[in-house]
């Protein structure tokens, strides 16, 4: 009789273990499937570098005014886990992009939130409340358009790595003319003071954030050629995680085209010489930049580009 009893409970819990088994089961092999993919160890795209990257670095774009800052955040968020800028984010980029594509001037769900507030803005001009209330605990790359001082928030990071992008002086000045409808004159007295009206935001960049002191102790700042834009993009796959599904960006125009041949800066060589010297002189920027390309500090120095 007991043997019976015993035979009955072996059987009994077998059938009700069966359940959890298959399960189990089956979760042991939806781990390795394609289609319910687990998430990878952060930046594990860049494995197959000679040293692993340090998963403690936030990588910083700084969005200087005209120099292809539109382009850098959005192809790195349609490329690359956890991007986060005011001109596109990793976890909706690829829908974002493809409604642009399809359709220009197609509002989608942040339009119409901020259609009172902020006018114009969308999940390609995120509002600056609405990243604020996102967040950056989860990003590896942030690319902003704020002065110099925003990056303090992050001074308590283990370590943030800045990257600039540097355009030469005069062209860089030239597209933001250009940017503002303005149009400089070489025999103009007041030529530096009209050069300085057609710079946006300058003050994106200052030495105090390369500093190893106060609040910037766990910062470096390095630079790429404004001309290697597209390699930026490839190095950083070095460094962050590739996304699973990636998508082409498309262009969107924000400059109408330059007339050249209006634009006496570049033939006028002493006019040339005395706003250059001007910019060097006076914004952080460009006398940053003069000394960064070419430099150890150089993101692509010794590469020819």
């Amino acid at each position: 009789m007991a043997d019976t009893v015993w035979n009955l409970l072996v059987i009994f819990s077998s059938v009700l273990s069966l359940p959890a088994l298959v399960l189990s089961l089956w979760s042991a092999a939806s781990y390795h499937s394609p289609f319910w993919e687990v998430r990878q160890p952060r930046r594990s795209a860049a494995s197959h570098e000679n040293s692993s990257p340090d998963p403690f670095v936030l990588y910083g774009h700084i969005h200087m005014a005209k120099t292809g800052g539109s382009y850098v955040n959005g192809a790195a968020a349609l490329k690359y886990e956890r991007v986060c800028g005011h001109k596109g984010y990793s976890y909706d980029a690829f829908q974002a992009n493809l409604r642009y594509a399809q359709n220009a001037n197609r509002a989608d769900s942040f339009s119409w939130v901020g259609s009172v507030n902020w006018p114009g803005y969308n999940r390609q001009k995120v509002p600056y409340p609405i990243m604020e209330e996102i967040g950056y605990e989860d990003c590896d790359l942030v690319s902003h358009e704020q002065p110099w001082t925003y990056w303090k928030r992050y001074s308590s990071w283990s370590k943030v790595e800045l990257h600039l992008p540097c355009r030469d002086p005069i062209e860089h000045l030239l597209s933001q003319c250009n940017h503002n409808l303005k149009t400089l004159d070489c025999s103009d007295e007041k030529l530096l003071l009209r050069s300085k009206q057609c710079l946006i935001f300058p003050e994106r960049f200052d030495y105090k954030l390369t500093q190893s002191e106060d609040e910037f102790r766990n910062f470096t700042v390095k630079c790429f050629n404004y001309s290697s834009t597209s390699k930026y993009i490839d190095y950083l796959g070095t460094k962050l995680q590739k996304k699973r599904v990636q998508a082409k960006y498309t262009y969107r125009p924000v400059n109408a085209k330059r007339n050249r041949s209006n634009e006496c800066l570049l033939w006028n060589a002493t006019a040339r010489h005395r706003v250059e010297e001007y910019l060097m002189r006076t914004f952080p920027y460009y006398s940053f930049c003069d000394k960064c390309l070419g430099s150890s500090q150089d993101l692509f120095a010794g590469t020819g580009q």
